[in-house]
């Protein structure tokens, strides 16, 4: 193995890096159960906090934060690296890492995904609001109808997404100390956050249709010059087929008119 891959800082940093999707991941959903809230309890208001240049900024936010926060683990004594023995990353034996694991990572952690499920609570309530009938125009209420139903759409995806994160952070936290393996330790660890993030995509474009639908475009226009090649190969050989099929059938009238031409009629005979 090259030196360079054996080296501790590079290990530290591949650790420092795990823990920025960790941060992203978390306050992602956190942004996620507010826009779901707010959309529907605060709809008049929601361009204010929610816009495409606002949600861009609130996205690079969260990044930028989790950056911040996971330079701490460059720190003597706060390391977060991936041990190759046990194929897992583990946090340094200093007390450093000790409290940041505990306090940081958990606790801190803890309370976001409580707020995310609380938030859900709240917006199931907003909704269930929002399904009594109420009286208007017919046109209105349809809007309404419309509206209400893409709302439980984007609802019921958040909470799969959060389900998901607090199934993991469940897996990761409580469950993966009990595993007596190498291998259920490695699923339990890093399989489940690996597989959160895999389903989380999937969940994500499950329910967005403008997703699917670029999907679709996008596979239609990659697939178009291979089919404009085979139409544009059956295209000549049709026409090439045609031009023998003219050719053909002016050869035989032309035989044909040789034919009645040469023949000898039996009344020219006896006249």
């Amino acid at each position: 193995m090259p030196e360079f891959l054996q080296s501790k800082r590079l290990a530290y940093t591949i650790g420092q890096g795990t823990i920025v999707f960790y941060y992203g991941a978390i306050y992602t959903h956190v942004l996620i159960g507010l826009n779901r809230y707010i959309a529907i309890a605060k709809p008049f208001t929601y361009g204010i906090y929610f816009n495409d240049r606002k949600t861009i900024k609130w996205i690079s936010l969260i990044w930028i934060i989790s950056f911040m926060q996971s330079c701490v683990y460059q720190f003597d004594g706060c390391h977060y690296y991936f041990d190759r023995s046990a194929m897992l990353f583990l946090y340094s034996d200093e007390l450093c890492a000790q409290i940041i694991s505990a306090y940081c990572e958990f606790y801190f952690n803890l309370a976001f995904v409580i707020f995310v499920v609380i938030l859900d609570i709240m917006t199931f309530f907003k909704l269930k609001k929002m399904a009594k009938p109420s009286q208007g125009q017919p046109a209105q209420e349809h809007a309404n109808r419309r509206r209400r139903s893409q709302e439980i759409r984007y609802f019921i995806q958040s909470v799969c997404s959060e389900t998901m994160l607090i199934l993991t952070f469940l897996c990761f936290w409580s469950v993966a100390v009990y595993a007596t393996t190498p291998f259920s330790t490695f699923v339990l660890n890093l399989g489940a956050w690996a597989t959160m993030h895999t389903v989380d995509g999937f969940i994500m474009t499950a329910f967005n249709q403008q997703i699917i639908t670029r999907i679709k475009k996008t596979a239609k226009r990659a697939s178009l010059p291979m089919a404009t090649i085979v139409l544009s190969a059956t295209t000549k050989r049709i026409d090439h087929n045609q031009t023998l099929n003219v050719q053909q059938r002016w050869l035989r009238m032309y035989r044909e008119n040789n034919l009645k031409t040469n023949r000898i009629e039996p009344s020219s005979i006896y006249a």
